[in-house]
């Protein structure tokens, strides 16, 4: 389902203990998850999907001690203090069909291949009448970085995003209705390319390898990815981007 999963689940576990203070991005779309969640839920059981160290813990000011974390890292369940957690993958959920009332899940669905398959899951277990609230990073997230490293090597070094068409039809062909859909952009300015990757390690999202070995030497290629990142330079700095989407979707009876 995920692309190395153990070096996945290694690295945000790796993150987890200092992960809310450096989740800016995802602090982000959760604010805006939390806000759609207060117009949507009414009673019921709550599933936090792909939930790190807790969605609602971005927002002090709502509290859903009731609510069921879900996550691939143990280390991350284990930082929420949350004693109703759940460690495992999002293609199987060990939960009963029909038994969710509303669903949450902050970019976590962009890490996964077969996304149709999570939200069939997602589908079979909200209830009739459930809502899933789920943010994603698409195209063009990170395009300032793909463009220096096209010029470095040949290399896959970032996640490839999807686009607001495949979102929609993913969600479509599990069987659930879209509500609503919305997007919007985010752009952090970087001092210098090593703050701009310390920016990923903080939160566990550097997964991709480099690749040192081929072609020119590790020091050689982050020297040669500097001098082309350089040329995207503006007055407030090194520009990296965000594309996000939030899209919320019902089961509707049968």
């Amino acid at each position: 389902m995920l692309n190395d999963i153990a070096m996945v689940k290694r690295k945000f576990s790796n993150a987890a203990k200092n992960y809310l203070a450096n989740a800016d991005i995802q602090k982000n779309s959760a604010l805006e998850i939390i806000s759609k969640f207060t117009q949507y839920y009414e009673l019921g059981t709550v599933l936090d999907l792909g939930s790190g160290v807790g969605t609602f813990k971005h927002q002090q000011k709502i509290i859903m001690d009731n609510a069921i974390l879900f996550d691939l890292s143990l280390g991350m369940l284990k930082e929420s203090g949350n004693k109703n957690c759940i460690n495992g993958s999002a293609s199987h959920i060990p939960i009963l069909s029909n038994s969710v009332n509303t669903i949450i899940s902050n970019l976590m669905i962009q890490w996964v291949s077969d996304k149709t398959q999570v939200l069939k899951e997602i589908n079979r277990i909200l209830n009739p009448n459930g809502y899933v609230i789920l943010s994603t990073l698409v195209k063009p997230s990170l395009n300032e970085l793909q463009i220096a490293w096209q010029e470095v090597d040949s290399h896959q070094h970032t996640l490839t995003f999807d686009t607001i068409k495949d979102y929609e039809s993913y969600i479509t062909k599990a069987g659930l209705k879209i509500i609503e859909s919305i997007t919007w952009q985010n752009t952090l300015y970087f001092s210098d390319v090593y703050e701009l990757m310390h920016h990923f390690k903080k939160t566990g999202t550097n997964t991709r390898k480099e690749y040192g070995t081929a072609g020119l030497s590790g020091k050689e290629k982050i020297k040669s990815f500097t001098i082309v990142y350089e040329k995207q330079r503006v007055y407030l700095g090194l520009p990296l981007s965000y594309q996000y989407l939030i899209i919320v979707a019902k089961k509707e009876l049968l």
